[in-house]
């Protein structure tokens, strides 16, 4: 279960309030390729090259610019972080947003947290 699922669960937000959160978060999300340029981890003409095979594989950016060479699988991962970091964690955008207050958001994700914790053992079985 995902946390913001588990906040509609519990009735702390509803589904609009989720919807509205993600669509926030989805127009905070810098491609990685900026962010790799950002932080010079490759050029422009780099990235003009990831693109062009990406057209015609249509794979995401960063299995391309690994399978190229470009990027290596680990440079990929820390983009990724640094996109979901910029993006906002869906409880904070719920803060934000006023529809959560920081001490509700911070009992949630300890249940949450606890909770998972507990369900990871027995989806083994």
């Amino acid at each position: 279960m995902m946390f913001g699922t588990w906040l509609i669960d519990r009735g702390l937000v509803t589904p609009r309030n989720l919807l509205e959160a993600l669509d926030r978060q989805r127009t905070r999300r810098v491609p990685i390729a900026r962010i790799a340029i950002e932080q010079k981890m490759i050029g422009e003409a780099q990235v003009l090259q990831v693109l062009d095979q990406q057209a015609i594989s249509d794979d995401r950016f960063g299995d391309v610019a690994v399978e190229l060479g470009v990027l290596t699988a680990e440079q990929v991962g820390k983009l990724l972080g640094e996109q979901q970091r910029r993006c906002g964690r869906i409880g904070e955008v719920l803060v934000q947003m006023g529809v959560l207050d920081e001490r509700t958001l911070n009992s949630e994700l300890e249940a949450y947290q606890k909770h998972t914790k507990r369900a990871a053992p027995s989806a083994l079985i």
